[in-house]
């Protein structure tokens, strides 16, 4: 074990042999350059395990009796940055689409990396708000890798400067602001925006192909960056596959190139729909 004042260092193959487990599993490439993520985001987990090295870490993550605390690996190790309305062009366009609506048109929506529930709630906000103009009947499914944000998804409880993102009349509609014992106000996703959806953990890299759902719209936004190239193709290819025709994948900005090779039509920067035939 390497120790500088006294706190401890991942050698190379730790690094090595949690970076491959990561990969393979769900597909997170950490590279070298996150060998400093890798310990700070482990190392209250060695404190928590009194563990003096990262190496005793790993061994006990790959053993029998490590079951357990190998199933939370992903959840320490992946990036949950989201916020409510984030990339508001693309809900933009969501309204715009929506106003060509049928009345109780039917519309299934996948956010495919939710994080902690921001982009969905936001869709169903969003959904039902329209709903009171033109009534259309939605579904929205938000599924995430780490089970930590799926129990926060569910739970539906924000911090104001989580939430301010949001329009004010639909925080005003949809949250109710409690106070907590310290003063900090808390917005609770109401039941008018819960109705229609729902959460579930969710492995990108494998599980796409069991989904038996075909949707409308499937936001995908700012998790690919975090794969290899093969795996970021494959990804969306399947996800390609479980759209309707004329259904939108709504990806990242800096993840549109990865549509180049299909048959999807680009509609607007990093919008792109599937042929209706």
């Amino acid at each position: 074990m390497s120790i500088i004042t006294g706190v401890p260092k991942i050698d190379k193959l730790t690094f090595e042999q949690i970076s491959a487990y990561i990969n393979q599993q769900y597909g997170i490439n950490l590279t070298s350059a996150k060998l400093n993520l890798v310990e700070n985001r482990l190392s209250k987990r060695l404190k928590h395990l009194k563990m003096d090295s990262y190496a005793q870490y790993a061994d006990h993550i790959f053993s029998k009796g490590g079951k357990n605390e190998l199933n939370l690996l992903c959840d320490y190790l992946s990036t949950n940055k989201t916020y409510f309305y984030r990339e508001s062009a693309h809900f933009d366009f969501l309204q715009s689409v929506l106003d060509k609506a049928a009345p109780f048109q039917a519309y299934n929506f996948w956010s495919a990396a939710c994080s902690a529930g921001d982009e969905v709630y936001t869709l169903s906000s969003l959904l039902e708000e329209h709903s009171k103009k033109t009534p259309i009947r939605y579904s929205v499914l938000g599924t995430d890798i780490s089970s930590r944000m799926i129990d926060e998804a569910i739970e539906g409880k924000y911090a104001a400067a989580r939430i301010n993102m949001l329009p004010t009349h639909l925080i005003n509609n949809y949250f109710e602001k409690t106070e907590d014992d310290k003063n900090q106000e808390w917005f609770n996703a109401q039941p008018a925006i819960r109705k229609n959806i729902r959460f579930q953990q969710f492995n990108l890299i494998k599980d796409i192909p069991a989904l038996a759902m075909r949707f409308d719209f499937i936001f995908c936004r700012n998790v690919l960056i975090y794969f290899k190239e093969e795996t970021k193709l494959k990804v969306v290819n399947e996800m390609i596959q479980k759209l309707k025709p004329g259904g939108y994948l709504i990806l990242g900005h800096c993840e549109g190139m990865l549509c180049r090779n299909t048959d999807m039509i680009q509609i607007r920067p990093s919008v792109f729909q599937k042929p209706v035939a």
